[in-house]
């Protein structure tokens, strides 16, 4: 058989041929790394693990001050629903991201 092109089923063109003609139509692409066949992990994103146990942190204090506001004993002091949610949001927030950093460093330290 020879290379004749108009013997040779028409084929779209790729990417390699529309390039203006600075690599060869025939090549092979290029070897990329070696894959295996189970996708590997990469390493945990502190900042994700420590915003998020942030957020859960805030959402699960805001919770606990919203059912403990009727329980308080009468006492001299009395603070606000909001000043109490704000509270226990601050601390929340910081207990959670402290949370969530330790997570995070032992899914680091498990590799």
């Amino acid at each position: 058989m020879s290379d004749d092109p108009t013997t040779r089923p028409a084929q779209p063109a790729s990417a390699s041929q529309t390039d203006g003609g600075a690599s060869s139509a025939g090549a092979a692409p290029p070897a990329g790394p070696a894959r295996s066949a189970r996708p590997r992990r990469g390493q945990p994103i502190f900042a994700r693990f420590i915003i998020a146990g942030a957020v859960v942190g805030v959402i699960l204090m805001t919770l606990v001050a919203q059912l403990a506001e009727g329980h308080n004993e009468p006492s001299h002091v009395a603070y606000s629903l909001g000043r109490t949610l704000a509270y226990f949001a601050v601390i929340g927030g910081g207990l959670g991201a402290l949370a969530g950093a330790v997570v995070a460093l032992l899914l680091d330290r498990r590799r």
